[in-house]
């Protein structure tokens, strides 16, 4: 008897599942635009240039502490802070986005250290707080980071 009811229950849990995952609401575009900042924040939080760039497109154009670059200068960017720093550890506030059609801004300030690890060390640790303003566009049905401006606070 014991046997039969942990199946009904596992049955059960089943359907309420997929239940929820039918009824469910997309993601609104706001919403995408914001996962997309967070794919790149998770890609920059494991030092990973790859997963920093996945959703960077060609047309990349960026602007930091008065240099301007590219996907290419991006990615060299990225790799000597990440030699440099390693893995970061980054706090993000809220995530403004606004959409016109096919492109979007997203707006938002971080909060930048060194690892986990080393906030554990003695101090001190390298931490920086900085404003974006994220452009993107949409390209082949997906959301990609075209330009993005950062000023340190």
């Amino acid at each position: 008897m014991t046997l039969r009811r942990l199946a009904l229950v596992a049955a059960l849990l089943g359907l309420a599942v997929m239940l929820w995952w039918l009824l469910r609401s997309p993601p609104s575009e706001a919403d995408r635009v914001r996962a997309v900042v967070h794919q790149v924040v998770a890609g920059a939080e494991a030092a990973d240039v790859g997963d920093v760039l996945a959703p960077v497109s060609e047309a990349f154009r960026g602007r930091a502490r008065g240099h301007d670059f590219d996907k290419a200068g991006l990615r060299t960017l990225l790799a000597a802070q990440f030699l440099r720093r390693g893995p970061l550890f980054i706090l993000v506030g809220e995530i403004a986005v606004e959409i016109e059609g096919d492109r979007a801004t997203a707006s938002f300030e971080a909060f930048m250290a060194e690892s986990p690890e080393a906030l554990i060390e003695i101090l001190p640790v390298s931490a920086d707080q900085w404003q974006f303003d994220v452009t993107m566009a949409r390209e082949g049905g997906d959301w990609r980071v075209t330009g993005a401006t950062g000023e340190p606070l």
